[in-house]
């Protein structure tokens, strides 16, 4: 059976994501096509626009035959991170092709950049040693070290989608093997970009921009301020220990604390040359999720991963099916949270419970912020505990 994987957020859906689900179905004669995504948290250091059952529901009705679910610890990690983890759960389901969505839409290019990357060479490392230490980001670093050694080449990473689509091929290589790379040209408007959402292809940016306007149900980042100041009192001795907090960074956010207003003044306050909005963004999503560095680490250890979640799935398709196949490798699948979550142990039960707090957390924000405003059927369904959750469509 041919089985295409995507890796996506889907926060919210749009158009283009639907193109690129089609495409790739009728492109690979694809039997299946099978989604992990991102749960509460998503990569850029933001909370999921609507919950991750409604984004399940529309990824299925999108073209998806079966959604799988990111863990925290990947949705919410670097593009390295998030790349890892979603191939090697996508393995674990027995997918034969990666499909990602890309600017230049050419995979032989970017595979090319990912072996450049991958193997490094002495000249590369020093390169990039330097400019780390001279205080530049990670990614700009080895921006300007490709803009020397392959100029050719180095373009490709000013379009970020070519840049998650070089990390996803080097996940391939490292960790799935037998999984072949595929990528769709990206139509319309570009990631991130604000243009208006009256186009064929918007952006997922700007669509919420646009939704913000309506009545629609969301949460932003400033929603979890009180959480997230509350979290950082709490763990305040302990900072270092979770992804990605660096010991200047851990004492830059005990210096600034009392300066604290939300979310996104702290984060602003705390970007610095050599740290960009988006990592500071994920810091502080892995203190109030309580998301260490070991957890962030465990994605590229050998036992990962030690269970997959479903979301949803489709009844007249493949994903029965795959799930059995999955089960029947030694993959522990859980779909619904009573007796398969219980036979959790060790590290896999302490992140699976790390993602039902988030989740709690996500949904009691949730009803706090519209219960005054949505009638009973609204709130209870965008509201539902994370145990009753399982979208099955025909």
């Amino acid at each position: 059976m041919k089985v295409a994987g995507i890796i996506a957020e889907y926060n919210p859906i749009h158009e283009g994501h639907r193109y690129h689900i089609d495409v790739t179905r009728k492109t690979l004669s694809a039997d299946a096509v099978v989604v992990a995504m991102s749960g509460s948290i998503m990569q850029r250091g933001i909370p999921a626009f609507f919950d991750k059952f409604s984004r399940t529901e529309s990824a299925l009705n999108a073209g998806a035959d079966l959604v799988l679910e990111l863990p925290a610890a990947v949705s919410a990690g670097s593009a390295e991170y998030f790349a890892t983890g979603g191939v090697r759960i996508l393995n674990a389901a027995g997918i034969t092709h990666l499909s990602f969505g890309s600017e230049c839409g050419d995979t032989d290019k970017l595979t090319e950049l990912a072996d450049i990357l991958a193997t490094e060479s002495t000249e590369f490392k020093s390169l990039l040693q330097s400019e780390l230490k001279a205080g530049t980001s990670y990614p700009l670093a080895v921006k300007k070290v490709l803009d020397i050694t392959c100029p050719e080449k180095a373009s490709l990473l000013d379009f970020p989608n070519n840049s998650l689509g070089v990390e996803y091929i080097k996940a391939i290589k490292k960790y799935a093997k037998d999984v072949t790379p595929f990528t769709v040209k990206r139509l319309g408007a570009g990631y991130n970009s604000e243009e208006s959402a009256s186009g064929e292809y918007p952006s997922s940016t700007s669509l919420r921009n646009t939704l913000v306007k309506t009545d629609a149900a969301f949460l932003a980042n400033n929603d979890f301020s009180d959480a997230l100041f509350y979290a950082i009192l709490e763990k305040a001795d302990v900072l270092r220990d979770f992804a990605d907090i660096s010991p200047e960074l851990a004492n830059r956010i005990l210096n600034l604390k009392n300066q604290y207003s939300d979310f996104d003044a702290f984060a602003e306050a705390l970007k610095t040359k050599q740290i960009t909005r988006a990592r500071i963004n994920r810091c502080l999503w892995h203190i109030l999720g309580g998301i260490t560095a070991a957890d962030a680490e465990a994605v590229k250890s050998p036992a990962f991963p030690e269970y997959v979640r479903v979301l949803g799935f489709r009844k007249n398709s493949p994903a029965q099916e795959i799930i059995a196949g999955m089960t029947k490798s030694g993959t522990k699948v859980i779909t619904r949270l009573g007796k398969d979550a219980a036979e959790l142990s060790g590290p896999a039960k302490e992140a699976f419970e790390k993602d039902l707090r988030i989740y709690d957390i996500y949904r009691q924000i949730m009803l706090r912020k519209y219960k005054n405003t949505l009638d009973k059927k609204e709130l209870d369904k965008i509201t539902k505990p994370d145990y009753s959750g399982l979208v099955v469509l025909p």
